[in-house]
């Protein structure tokens, strides 16, 4: 990870505790360690966990291209819950870059692999911006 985007990094993970593993040319990954508070009584994660991962990871993705935004819409198909777990972790990809908007896909898994949820993102880059970026 560039060390542009460390003081965002150290904020999220005091914030949320999410760490960025990568975060280069339109891709991002992260993981974030559960904690008893992020699990409903089956012991299987809540949505806004998987989703808060997800849109914060999808958000490092657009930043690794230079670019900041916001989420504008955004998609999720939550595909099983999964107990027992310490950690979930994200991948997020920019599909389209336009002059405005930033599409990113995004897939939040266990650490064994095992896909949990799949994410579709529209950004609005901010609007110095826009059109800066390919």
């Amino acid at each position: 990870m560039e060390s542009r985007f460390e003081p965002i990094a150290e904020q999220i993970f005091q914030r949320f505790g999410l760490r960025y593993l990568k975060m280069e040319q339109g891709v991002a990954e992260a993981e974030l360690r559960l904690k008893p508070e992020d699990q409903n009584y089956l012991g299987v994660p809540f949505g806004g966990v998987i989703f808060n991962l997800a849109d914060l990871t999808a958000g490092a993705a657009l930043r690794s291209l230079g670019s900041m935004g916001v989420t504008v819409s955004a998609e999720v198909r939550f595909l099983r819950g999964v107990t027992g777990l310490d950690k979930l972790r994200c991948r997020a990809e920019v599909r389209k870059a336009g002059g405005s908007l930033v599409f990113v896909d995004a897939s939040v898994y266990t650490e064994q692999g095992q896909e949990l949820a799949a994410l579709s993102f529209i950004f609005a880059r901010k609007k110095e911006e826009a059109g800066r970026l390919q």
